[in-house]
């Protein structure tokens, strides 16, 4: 059994020099961390100015992938600066909230700062949803976010800088019946798994829902079912694992049985990292359900 650290660094891809990546690589390196979570997504409503990255821009009802210098080239520069440097990517897909985009809807106040109405942003207005529990059900959603994760895994699936895919930043459904996360997460990981067959798949959630508890984190309030996630079946000759992550900012990997030669591998995986708030050190227990297979570290 092998210990890998690693640790979040959702911003890199939005740098647009390829030194700046390339030096803050050759750092993580050095300092031994061989695990890198980045944000694979970085939306927007309307077409920055020139220099500003962005990777998809959106429409009342369509949205456009930018593959330019400035949108999924940004990622290109990270993915091959991991290549060089040993450093293994976790790319995720989307965003629950509303930083770089994502599917969260924007909240409109009055004078007086009073919350009204989530107004729709990003996914939100150009598939006509308003709700989460809309986004994860609306075909026409769905249909935007899987041609996105077609765009990103057709570029980097030969990539041996990637670790597994994340299906979303935290994603949640407030007050939702958790049979709807649960159905997303398995339609989404079969969709990715049709593509990709030789990287894992993570779900990026923060692990609510879970009996035996009455405190926030076991609730369900969030519409996830963190026992009905874990069990959500596997393709026959899949590699099936599953994540704690405890931090966004710092993460330790225990792995068993990783080598460092080309091959698919069986066994299980664990991540187990601390969360450090500006107010106090809590410990949240956050479950990754992560399926498929993979090549590891070439």
């Amino acid at each position: 059994m092998e210990d890998f650290s690693g640790t979040n660094a959702y911003w890199m891809p939005f740098l647009t020099n390829d030194s700046d990546v390339d030096s803050i690589m050759g750092h993580v390196a050095a300092s031994g961390q061989r695990i890198l979570r980045v944000w694979g997504f970085n939306d927007v409503e309307s077409i920055p100015s020139a220099g500003t990255v962005y990777f998809q821009s959106f429409s009342s009802s369509s949205a456009t992938i930018n593959t330019g210098a400035d949108g999924l080239q940004r990622l290109d520069a990270v993915v091959n600066s991991a290549e060089e440097h040993g450093i293994k990517l976790i790319i995720n897909f989307v965003n629950n909230w509303n930083d770089y985009g994502g599917m969260k809807g924007r909240l409109l106040t009055t004078q007086q700062t009073t919350p009204m109405l989530n107004i729709a942003t990003a996914y939100f207005s150009a598939c006509g949803v308003i709700f989460h529990v809309q986004w994860y059900m609306s075909a026409r959603c769905q249909a935007m976010y899987q041609a996105y994760i077609e765009a990103v895994i057709s570029r980097y699936r030969n990539s041996n800088a990637v670790f597994a895919w994340e299906l979303a930043n935290e994603p949640r459904c407030t007050l939702c019946p958790t049979s709807v996360l649960t159905d997303w997460i398995r339609k989404t990981s079969d969709y990715i798994r049709s593509l990709d067959s030789d990287h894992m798949i993570a779900i990026g959630d923060e692990g609510f829902g879970l009996a035996g508890g009455i405190s926030f984190p076991y609730l369900y309030l969030q519409g996830l079912d963190w026992a009905a996630n874990l069990a959500l079946p596997t393709s026959p000759s899949a590699h099936s694992i599953s994540i704690l992550r405890v931090s966004s900012l710092a993460m330790l990997l225990v792995t068993a049985g990783l080598k460092r030669t080309p091959r698919s591998v069986s066994g299980s995986t664990s991540l187990v990292c601390l969360k450090n708030t500006a107010s106090r050190i809590r410990r949240t227990i956050v479950l990754l359900r992560v399926v498929g297979r993979r090549r590891v570290w070439a």
